[in-house]
């Protein structure tokens, strides 16, 4: 069961209309229940947390009230459900921690474990795929994406314009797997899946299927695969994905590896620039939906959101502006000079205005010193997991060393842009590998 985790994580529609509370935060608690239930034994993942910790989550609670009531002052309205979406938050982020725990005990449950994002990413390419086909050539699988659309994808509320015919593809012949739109699916595939292709290409290890033969050749198809759709979702964000993914094995291996992947990257560049030239399809999709938006509405509502972004976090960098509450302030600090952009005007009429920036939304709702304590938290968990993988010395668990270190890396890159950090999938991956350095340190320890 614990194969189905990222599978159902693809899942991000909401359940009884709550944020975050979708199928993926059910499914995957259920598992870990009935696995605690099949071996008797509870591992209580909440003992092993530090004093620390626990401050640092109070403390965080403290800014965040604090950080409410200025804002309610701000606003002119009671902020109480934006404290209540929080303290959701961390029932979910709980309920996740706990579930990933039980299921990293031993060797059998994290190679499961670790097989679900194999699985997910063959259902989520495949439902890509079928996008590709019904935009390029095959109008019979209209009913197959409608019936995904209407069930499983996630459509934003703000926008009901995308879905006109129950499905974003449908409705603008444009890939979006089961996200809202088509940068948030390149996000996840670059994020989630393509660190651990990675990974498997660098060590020469069978990542997926740990007791299989390694074939190198099936995991650059797998890549391949990955980058074509990147390509083929026409936005920006995949565009920076595919550059990221091919240039990031450089900067992050040794000299002799980082070597070989770059003489197979500079095949690639060429063919890519190949393509683009001399290809009139390919050269009129690309200048359309990436290289031209500069002269577009997009250029200007980028840049007019990361200026708000800015102002709110240099008006209020210690508490921040509180969880989920930076809509009022990218509308209140928003440049004069681009307020005649359309766009901006229709987020006005609406009174919303997401954030446009996912790193930068968090550093403005939660302050500067929680997010920078966040940030070396992480750097540590990378550290520790490297550290830990190598006590092993085992090549499969230092893959996994490695897939940590791209997803955090991309995470963070991809980040500055908007990704919809929200969706079930992130949260079960960073437990994913808060839960591996768990299972490596005591691993490490035995070995002592």
């Amino acid at each position: 069961m614990e194969q189905l985790i990222l599978i159902v994580s693809l899942v991000s529609k909401q359940l009884f209309m709550f944020p975050l509370v979708s199928y993926g935060i059910f499914f995957i608690v259920a598992v870990a229940l009935i696995r605690v239930l099949l071996n008797g034994k509870l591992d209580n993942p909440f003992y092993s947390i530090s004093l620390r910790g626990y401050i640092f989550v109070g403390v965080l609670f403290l800014f965040q009230y604090f950080a409410l009531l200025i804002a309610a002052e701000e606003i002119g309205q009671n902020l109480n459900r934006q404290f209540f979406k929080l303290v959701l938050l961390f029932i979910v982020s709980a309920g996740y921690y706990f579930a990933v725990r039980q299921l990293m005990i031993t060797d059998q449950s994290v190679e499961n474990f670790t097989m679900s994002f194999f699985w997910g990413f063959v259902i989520l390419e495949i439902i890509c795929l079928l996008q590709i086909a019904y935009i390029y050539t095959s109008k019979f699988l209209e009913p197959i994406l409608l019936y995904i659309g209407s069930r499983f994808e996630v459509q934003d509320a703000w926008t009901p314009e995308l879905y006109t015919r129950g499905s974003f593809t449908v409705s603008n012949l444009r890939v979006n797997g089961l996200s809202r739109e088509p940068g948030f699916l390149a996000a996840m595939l670059a994020i989630c899946f393509a660190p651990f292709i990675l990974a498997a290409i660098k060590n020469k290890v069978n990542i997926f299927f740990r007791n299989k033969v390694y074939f190198g050749s099936l995991y650059y198809l797998a890549l391949i695969i990955l980058i074509l759709t990147l390509l083929l979702a026409k936005t920006s964000t995949g565009l920076i994905a595919i550059i990221l993914i091919l240039i990031l094995p450089v900067f992050l291996s040794k000299t002799k590896t980082s070597l070989k992947w770059l003489m197979m990257t500079i095949p690639l560049i060429v063919l890519g620039w190949g393509l683009y030239t001399f290809v009139p399809t390919i050269n009129t999709m690309l200048n359309h939906y990436i290289f031209d938006k500069g002269s577009t509405v997009s250029l200007p509502m980028r840049l007019g959101a990361f200026s708000a972004m800015k102002t709110t976090v240099i008006k209020h960098p210690f508490f921040g502006v509180g969880y989920e509450n930076t809509s009022f302030y990218n509308l209140l600090y928003f440049p004069g000079e681009y307020r005649n952009v359309s766009e901006y005007k229709q987020h006005v009429m609406m009174n919303y205005f997401s954030d446009l920036s996912s790193l930068g939304g968090l550093i403005a709702q939660f302050g500067i010193v929680i997010s920078t304590v966040v940030f070396v938290y992480f750097i540590k968990l990378i550290k520790d997991i490297k550290k830990y993988a190598n006590m092993t010395k085992d090549t499969y668990y230092i893959a996994l060393a490695d897939s940590s270190l791209f997803f955090f890396s991309l995470l963070v890159i991809i980040g500055i842009l908007s990704i919809d950090i929200s969706q079930p999938i992130y949260f079960v991956s960073i437990f994913y590998f808060i839960g591996l350095r768990k299972f490596l340190w005591r691993k490490s320890e035995v070995i002592k």
